[in-house]
């Protein structure tokens, strides 16, 4: 969770140079302050990798601090490489500044932390904030359109248009209809979907939410959720994803209904993540690992939603993952770790756990809130230990 600043005045990387690693932390890759917009000395840094681990991170081009002026930066990554669906995010106050990197496998995964819109590789390698091709779901011409959605309608009443493919959407239907209709589907090829505030894809009690294909097995789901406070974005859509879904921003984020075509882990990385609601419609499939990185919130206001997943909360220090527990929940196993420490996960044994307001046998306030306990069911390392015994 460190920040690092790779400004003109710290000493440069030694050589051979090996790249850059954050998990949870921000790299300012500013220049020095300027008194004028977008005036003086372009600041450039180049390194040959940047590897994004758990956590939402950033890249930050602009100075930290209150400064005054933005002079154009720009920092190259030979190549990025991101690992347990970890999220990333560019912030660049002054929008004079870009990154490039080598990697050309289309959409990356990450957001202008100002705009918040994804970025692409051109054919030079550096990274773009895509064009906004469309600004209304009806007019997509093509399936690599990054598609901008705002203030529009989802069901689309055109009779002849069931489904659409984008590469990437943003997407602003607070006040719209925010279902795309029965049988109808909506593909994201790249997985990257940016929800604004109060927008959502399906809602709870319809049968016409219609289907939410995101990214492929080798690209998954990256849902920046924006609703803050008392605010959610909903996913009530039948989502596919067959790569696992990350959800990124730290925003409200809820999913419900069908969600048995998430075929791979769920990761928390930052913001609040709630499995259903009280109309006690989400299911997931049998064994899908939850994984909630430091800092962020898993909700559970559905009992027996998880009942069959092993969960993972990751910490830094005193920053740990917190899961809601407003009722008696349960789950396969529970691990933990402290990145700060080590890497390691450490499987707790079977039990209930809870905060200092329930009934749980094991009381984590660092890791749990409410008045709930969680049933942990399974612990394979202390049956193992049982037999060593025998």
């Amino acid at each position: 969770g460190a920040n690092i600043n790779f400004a003109p005045d710290l000493a440069p990387l030694p050589a051979p140079r090996k790249g850059l690693s954050l998990v949870g932390g921000t790299w300012y890759a500013g220049s020095v302050n300027n008194t004028s917009w977008g005036v003086g000395v372009k600041d450039d840094k180049e390194i040959d990798f940047l590897s994004v681990g758990p956590d939402l991170n950033y890249v930050s081009l602009s100075e930290p601090g209150n400064a005054s002026g933005y002079p154009i930066n720009a920092v190259t990554f030979k190549r990025i490489d991101h690992g347990d669906k970890a999220a990333l995010a560019i912030y660049d106050a002054s929008h004079h500044n870009a990154p490039n990197s080598a990697s050309t496998n289309g959409i990356v995964r990450l957001a202008n932390w100002g705009s918040c819109s994804f970025a692409s590789v051109d054919e030079t390698g550096r990274l773009v904030q895509p064009l906004r091709t469309v600004t209304e779901i009806d007019t997509v011409s093509s399936p690599n359109d990054n598609a901008v959605v705002t203030s529009k309608n989802l069901n689309r009443n055109s009779a002849t248009v069931k489904d659409i493919t984008v590469q990437s959407l943003y997407l602003n239907n607070g006040s719209q209809n925010k279902y795309l209709g029965e049988g109808r589907t909506l593909t994201i090829t790249s997985g990257g979907l940016i929800l604004a505030s109060s927008s959502a894809i399906g809602l709870p009690g319809r049968t016409d939410n219609g289907a939410l294909v995101l990214g492929d097995a080798e690209k998954p789901a990256y849902v920046w959720a924006k609703a803050y406070g008392s605010n959610t974005n909903y996913l009530w859509a039948t989502m596919s994803a067959p790569g696992g879904f990350a959800s990124c921003y730290p925003g409200n984020l809820c999913l419900g209904g069908n969600q048995t075509g998430i075929a791979d882990e769920i990761v928390v990385n930052a913001g609040s993540l709630a499995l259903g609601n009280s109309d006690e419609t989400c299911t997931l499939s049998a064994g899908i690992p939850i994984r909630v990185c430091s800092g962020a919130t898993l909700a559970l206001p559905q009992a027996k939603v998880v009942d069959a997943s092993p969960l993972y909360l990751d910490g830094a220090g005193v920053n740990h993952a917190k899961v809601v527990l407003p009722g008696d929940r349960a789950c396969a196993s529970l691990s933990v770790r402290d990145l700060t420490q080590s890497d390691d996960w450490t499987e707790l044994p079977a039990g209930t756990y809870g905060s200092s307001a329930s009934a749980a046998q094991f009381v984590r306030d660092d890791l749990f809130s409410g008045r709930g306990i969680l049933r942990v069911r399974n612990a394979p390392d202390s049956k193992r230990l049982l037999l060593l015994i025998r």
